[in-house]
């Protein structure tokens, strides 16, 4: 999920294809064909940008192709909708985006890369969405779950219906979210937009896949590459929006040059601008020789792509890596200094770096560039927040503590550095403490529905199941498709003998996650409960299909076959959790009682119970075990487990009758 996004404006061109003809309101827009006509860009750092473009273009009700690899619909709260529509000029939009590099200010910015596409819909511009991720995204096996799973994570205040709507077919996902049509595909797989013309949208870091835990080498797909797939897709456009995407490090810095390619290349489709076609074979044809060792000819490529265009920043930067790969850091300082000459964006490539790894989940290579950064800049809020996260990922937690704290002390109101202190003091069993932490973060951020669910742990281990159940029910309402919510505050529900209220909110977890082995688990123990025995068969059978190695739903639906008279089942079921699960002590209690209440095999029982004992030495298990030594004669056995049994718990009535019948019957021996 992205947690910041870019908000400085390049100023560089910002114009976009027109037709050329006035047409009447009715008539479909024609646009511009990609790969065969001049299609002008917008390019920009910040991809909400696009958001301010598209209100200036009168954009209405249009089919919203998003090529990028994240999905950029994060919900925004209604009081953050009213200041975006109540901003009438592009300048006061502009003051409402958020800089990523100073992620605190999240609550007076509510305009950001990842959000921007939900105003857009619920101003109206968005009749359709097409998001096409990465190829390797929408790879491999599960791919309708995972995408759901990212979807639920993070969009936020997405409905189970809608959720429930998406649906597989051919690698193409088709849903609906937030009123309107959603289609995730892979690029190959978009449909021909013969009818009207798209408004396209691009990020750059769609070059550079973030499930890839690596620097990327070259891109997955050239611009050329690309452009060309949307021409055989005959897509029009009259309104093209592109980003960056570096600052904040969505993408590498040394690949900032694809969006300037793009660029090129949607303006001249034909290459009739033969320098920058050159450029750009020479470039490529050099990243290819570095991806594969060959750096003298690598070297070589970036020098005659320099002879071309020698105040081309990008070009100096990538020479400078090469150099420093080699260990000439004379030339390496050289050709770095010259990119940051001509564009001060390659001022700081620690930073880029620094975010570039942390996005990418390389916490190791991200924490001593933030480091490094920190020794320069000790107050810089954001490198202390990525080096606490960080931390946090390697089980460092009293770092990170300290590098939270240093935020908060710089920035009261960053809720996110709050909420990242409860989880870390959770982790620490410092309750109390995360308790304070989530309760300031949502005092900041009221609609942080992982705070409550955190909170509703919190409470559930202090035995408070009122705060606890309070809590759980405001996550489900700020995410309606928090299936671990749902279940937990089914669970309470359970607990409160609510049972009615717990299926529902079982069932709801379910619905969210039809492969959630825990909700059917948990369903059918409440349908057990209530001597549902059809639905409670049923939803243990559905746990099992789904993760045959639970332990928890075979155990009770070897219960629920007690209830059926069904011994032979239930023995079997419990044999296979002993098997598979030897340690598992209820089992080994219910089989035992089992063995000896039927008459089956007493010293089997017996065995069970010793181990049960040995496993868990509770009074439980050594009242069982006292009862199986009296059934089988061996009564001094009796009565030291039963004084055990005493011993863990005086006060048990039933415990010191079984005492007093061992005790007579020791008596009158």
């Amino acid at each position: 999920m992205r947690l910041w996004r870019n908000c400085l404006l390049y100023m560089g061109v910002v114009c976009f294809a027109a037709t050329h003809s006035l047409s009447l309101a009715s008539d479909p827009i024609r646009g511009r064909l990609i790969g065969t006509e001049t299609v002008d860009a917008l390019l920009t750092e910040d991809n909400s940008d696009a958001f301010i473009a598209w209100r200036r273009e009168k954009v209405k009700h249009r089919t919203i192709v998003h090529i990028d690899s994240h999905i950029d619909l994060e919900w925004v709260s209604d009081s953050d909708l009213r200041r975006i529509f109540d901003s009438k000029t592009a300048e006061q939009l502009k003051q409402l985006q958020l800089n990523p590099l100073h992620p605190e200010e999240r609550a007076l910015k509510p305009l950001r890369i990842m959000n921007y596409l939900y105003p857009a819909i619920k101003e109206g511009m968005v009749g359709e969405l097409y998001w096409v991720p990465p190829d390797s995204l929408l790879s491999g096996e599960s791919v309708l779950d995972r995408m759901k799973n990212h979807v639920v994570e993070t969009l936020a205040k997405l409905y189970i219906d809608d959720l429930r709507s998406f649906r597989l077919g051919k690698g193409v996902i088709k849903g609906r979210v937030y009123g309107i049509p959603l289609t995730i595909c892979k690029l190959s797989d978009l449909p021909r937009f013969e009818e009207e013309a798209v408004v396209l949208d691009i990020d750059v870091d769609y070059f550079d896949p973030p499930d890839l835990e690596k620097k990327i080498e070259v891109p997955a797909i050239w611009p050329g590459e690309f452009v060309e797939t949307l021409k055989k897709k005959a897509m029009r456009t009259d309104v093209v929006s592109l980003c960056y995407s570096v600052r904040g490090g969505y993408l590498a810095l040394e690949y900032r040059f694809l969006g300037d390619e793009l660029k090129e290349i949607l303006r001249d489709p034909e290459g009739n601008d033969q320098k920058a076609a050159r450029v750009r074979r020479h470039r490529e044809l050099g990243l290819v020789y570095r991806s594969k060792g060959m750096y003298r000819e690598a070297i070589e490529e970036f020098q005659k792509a320099l002879e071309l265009s020698p105040d081309e920043a990008s070009l100096h930067y990538g020479l400078g890596l090469i150099y420093s790969h080699l260990g000439n850091s004379n030339a390496a300082r050289t050709e770095f200094a010259l990119s940051r000459a001509v564009d001060s964006i390659y001022g700081d490539p620690v930073i880029s770096d620094a975010d570039y790894y942390f996005n990418k989940k390389m916490y190791g290579r991200a924490l001593p560039l933030y480091e490094e950064i920190l020794r320069r800049k000790p107050t810089y809020v954001k490198g202390l927040f990525g080096a606490g996260l960080c931390c946090s990922k390697q089980g460092k937690l009293e770092s990170a503590e300290k590098y939270y704290q240093k935020c908060i002390e710089i920035q009261p109101n960053f809720s996110l550095a709050y909420f990242n202190l409860g989880v870390i003091y959770s982790e620490m069993k410092m309750w109390k403490r995360a308790e304070e932490e989530y309760r300031r973060a949502l005092e900041l951020n009221p609609h942080n529905g992982k705070a409550y669910q955190n909170l509703g742990r919190l409470y559930d281990m202090q035995g408070d199941i009122h705060k606890a159940i309070c809590a759980y029910e405001k996550a489900i309402e700020n995410n309606p498709c928090f299936k671990a919510a749902h279940n937990n505050l089914g669970g309470l529900y359970a607990r409160a003998g609510r049972y009615d209220e717990a299926i529902k909110a079982f069932i709801n977890s379910v619905k969210i996650d039809p492969h959630y082995p825990l909700g059917y688990s948990n369903l059918g123990k409440i349908y057990l409960i209530q001597g549902n025995v059809h639905d409670a068969l049923g939803a243990f059978q559905r746990a099992l299909s789904i993760d045959p190695e639970n332990q928890w739903a075979r155990y009770y639906l070897g219960r629920l076959y007690v209830v059926m008279n069904r011994y032979g089942d239930a023995m079997r079921t419990y044999e296979e959790v002993i098997k598979g699960h030897p340690d598992f002590v209820p089992a080994h209690i219910d089989l035992a009682r089992i063995l000896v209440e039927r008459g089956i095999d007493i010293d089997k029982a017996l065995e069970l119970a010793q181990k049960a004992a040995e496993l868990r030495p509770t009074a439980q298990t050594f009242d069982l075990l006292a009862w199986l030594y009296f059934k089988r004669g061996m009564y001094r056995e009796a009565e030291g487990a039963i004084e055990r049994a005493v011993e863990l718990d005086p006060n048990n009535e039933s415990i010191m009758l079984h005492r007093e019948e061992i005790r007579r019957k020791m008596r009158y021996r």
